[in-house]
């Protein structure tokens, strides 16, 4: 795994964002129209059994845009490769042309998106087992704003659009491929739900807090940001945690084993994460008074100029932690395998 600099722009992202937006200026015109004449939508046509296999998400990070795509087909992931790749060098061609030519050859939406990275939006690449992430970055407060403002609108007609088979696509990319049949129940990992409905069934839940020594719970319970989840203890089993190591730092991915608990998994998630942007707000010491020493870790990452962001996703969360100071990225690596020595 690698997460490297870009000088590209994710051209597929921007594929996926017009197949589902016609912009302000062309509202009364033919999306499919709008589409058939930029130098990038108008290559959808010819890959749409794959982008009807990708799952993506827009979400706005502190200072700019996390773009999340996964591929919920793995047997198709050596075409989603080279589509990508045939998308970063198309995408190479029009960030070195100018505003008109951009213009002129592409969509509105795509257009706009060209015009901030010409303003200085700054873009990375994480590749990830189940597709990429691309992080958007700024510290300029009004390109911030004109970003954020592009990426509501794409969120927004994004809600809106009914993409047909979905709900199935979803459903049975939720199961292991285990648990075909009953008899097959008893090897299911429990992503599809399968296993975790028959342990509930029988009374035989396990004890969240069975597995923590008795001092780390006791931290848990006096830690701002642990009680959220020593409140909901259900909750601490409720998703299957993957850590993915990269050059750079980790992505920790959760997936809810049963789909009745996504909501209130993620409801838990954004309460956790608006606490951590209060600590934010204060100074580190301060912070470090009010959580334990594990949440200190991360504290302690934050100020040292690690970079931490997070996304909701259909079936969970995603966060990513990575930084370019090699001594940074080693504690970061340190922290992602006690993590993993403790889902273990």
């Amino acid at each position: 795994m690698d997460i490297k600099k870009l000088k590209l722009l994710p051209a597929l992202f921007l594929c996926l964002a017009a197949l589902l937006c016609a912009a302000p200026a062309k509202a009364q015109d033919d999306p499919s129209a709008m589409m058939a004449d930029c130098a990038i939508c108008s290559r959808l046509a010819d890959e749409m059994d794959l982008i009807m296999q990708c799952d993506y998400h827009v979400c706005d990070s502190k200072d700019g845009v996390l773009f999340q795509i996964n591929l919920k087909n793995p047997t198709m992931m050596k075409r989603f490769r080279d589509f990508e790749n045939r998308d970063l060098e198309l995408s190479k061609k029009f960030k070195a042309a100018s505003a008109e030519v951009c213009k002129a050859k592409l969509c509105p939406p795509c257009a706009e998106y060209m015009g901030f990275v010409r303003d200085g939006l700054k873009e990375e690449r994480v590749v990830t087992p189940t597709g990429t992430i691309h992080l958007c970055r700024t510290a300029d407060a009004k390109l911030l704003a004109r970003v954020h403002d592009w990426s509501a609108r794409m969120r927004e007609m994004m809600a809106g659009f009914d993409m047909p088979g979905e709900e199935t696509a979803v459903a049975a990319d939720a199961c292991c491929g285990t648990c075909s049949g009953d008899a097959e129940k008893e090897s299911c990992c429990g992503s599809c739900g399968g296993a975790e409905s028959k342990e509930s069934s029988s009374g035989k839940a396990a004890d969240p807090f069975a597995e923590i020594p008795e001092f780390v719970l006791e931290q848990m319970k006096k830690c701002h940001l642990c009680e959220v989840f020593i409140a909901n203890p259900d909750m601490m089993t409720a998703a299957k945690s993957e850590i993915v190591f990269l050059d750079h730092g980790i992505v920790i991915t959760s997936t809810v084993k049963d789909p009745k608990n996504l909501g209130r998994y993620q409801k838990i998630e954004t309460d956790l994460h608006a606490r951590i942007s209060k600590l934010m707000e204060i100074s580190q010491e301060e912070a470090k008074k009010k959580i334990c020493t594990f949440c200190g870790q991360f504290c302690d990452l934050s100020h040292a100029g690690a970079l931490m962001d997070w996304s909701l996703t259909p079936k969970g969360s995603i966060s990513v932690f990575y930084s370019h100071d090699p001594a940074v990225v080693a504690r970061i690596t340190g922290l992602g395998k006690m993590m993993e020595a403790f889902n273990k």
